[in-house]
This record gives C-alpha cells, sequence and structure tokens, in this order.
C-alpha cells in the first residue's frame, strides 16, 4: 500500500489535533487543562468559544506542561485564532498557551514519550 492511500484512509476529517504547551504555569492536571482551555476560549470568543467542543488526549510526561487536545474539525480555525490570543490568570499565576503541532491526524501531534490519560 502506497503512502498517499495510506494518508486518504487514515485521515479523518472529523477531528484536529493540537499539541498545547501552557506557558508561564505550575504543572496543570488534566482538569485544570480543560478549565483554563475553556477560560481562553470564552475570553478571547464569548459564547462561540465556549461552544467548541474538545477532548484532553494525553499529558506528556516528558514535558508535564504540554497536553494533546482533540478538537472537532469544523471548529479547528476558531480554536486556533482563540488560543493564541486568549490568556489566563489562574490565582494570580498568569500564563497562556503556545500551540507546538497542530495536524488533521493524531501521528502529526504525537511524540513516543507519551503517558495516555484515555
Amino acid at each position: 500500500m502506497s503512502a498517499e492511500s495510506w494518508e486518504i484512509k487514515n485521515c479523518h476529517k472529523d477531528w484536529y489535533y493540537y499539541r498545547l504547551q501552557i506557558v508561564n504555569s505550575e504543572t496543570p492536571d488534566e482538569l485544570t487543562w480543560k478549565l483554563q482551555i475553556l477560560k481562553v476560549l470564552q475570553q478571547a470568543g464569548g459564547v462561540f468559544g465556549q461552544a467548541i467542543d474538545f477532548d484532553i488526549l494525553s499529558t506528556i510526561s516528558v514535558h508535564p506542561l504540554q497536553t494533546i487536545v482533540r478538537v472537532a474539525f469544523e471548529d479547528h480555525k476558531k480554536f486556533t485564532e482563540y488560543i493564541s490570543m486568549g490568556v489566563f490568570d489562574e490565582e494570580k499565576n498568569p500564563g497562556s498557551f503556545r500551540i507546538i503541532a497542530k495536524s488533521a491526524s493524531l501521528q502529526g501531534v504525537a511524540t513516543d514519550a507519551m503517558n495516555w490519560i484515555s
């Protein structure tokens, strides 16, 4: 099977994947990741930002300030815009998110050193 046909069969347009890094913050747990992303999306996009469907797929044990996020494909452009311009202030500890990688396939953002949460 050629590489082109493999990509076409395995690149579904249902989800878009991001590897995010949190900047200027303590190491968050999965719930904190979710809440901080929601705050940034709401701040930047209001109710439209809050309505973006996303899931935290993993935290990366080698880089505790990074995570992999799955976003509905139709929302990925807005997610990119909102997450890039938002800032959060968690208990006087301001921070923001940096997009390390983004891809229509999970392989595009995954690394070998990961701790899957499920």
